[in-house]
């Protein structure tokens, strides 16, 4: 006996609505089904609510990348102002600690020397990217020269892989499988070699 086969979890949004419509399509006056349960009109309500839904949410993404991008540049533009104030305030003040404080500027410690490198901190995953990439941040560590991202796929023993080398405390990682779980940890490279790791984190690609 043939049995019905709708293979949703496999299928993606809109392949979801092209099926509820064909449905709808296929059983509209059909006589092998006099009365759906339930109801085609039930159907169609349902699959125009998804769409607009998932337009709804395309949509957001799209705004939320454009406004970060925006963000991005904006403070990169502001940094670089206080940069070229902190220069003149450096060569105004003669390197007079108290005059320094008064602009509202910090004064920078001496230079110590550093040793082993803790884990970096704060670590956090962003998820407005592209299929397949996640964007990855943490708090930077001084004495920090770069980092160093490994990544592993879900398995009995994690073999971890070196996917970026950044010199900021950011990373973008790609080439991953959509919906794939993978796990990620990061640590500081300085003059005394790589320092601690972060604990294993887990997060699956979008």
């Amino acid at each position: 006996m043939a049995k019905v086969k709708t293979n949703l979890s496999k299928k993606t949004v809109l392949e979801k609505v092209a099926l509820a419509r064909a449905l709808v399509t296929g059983m509209t006056g059909n006589a092998n089904y006099t009365t759906p349960a339930p109801a085609l009109t039930a159907i169609t309500t349902a699959a125009t609510a998804l769409e607009t839904a998932y337009n709804a949410a395309q949509s957001a993404r799209d705004a939320s990348k454009t406004a970060t991008s925006t963000m991005l540049d904006k403070e990169v533009a502001l940094e670089g102002i206080i940069n070229l104030e902190a220069a003149y305030v450096q060569n105004a003040s003669g390197g007079d600690r108290t005059k320094i404080e008064s602009s509202g500027f910090d004064v920078a410690n001496p230079n110590a020397p550093i040793g082993p490198l803790a884990a970096p901190v704060a670590v956090e995953f962003d998820a407005n990217v592209n299929p397949g990439n996640i964007g990855i941040k943490w708090k930077g560590v001084r004495g920090a020269v770069s980092y160093i991202v490994e990544r592993a796929l879900e398995a009995p023993s994690l073999d971890y892989v070196v996917v970026a080398n950044p010199t900021a405390p950011k990373a973008l990682v790609n080439t991953m499988v959509s919906g794939t779980k993978y796990w990620f940890r990061i640590a500081a490279v300085g003059a005394a070699g790589t320092g601690e790791w972060t604990s294993p984190a887990a997060k699956f690609a979008p």
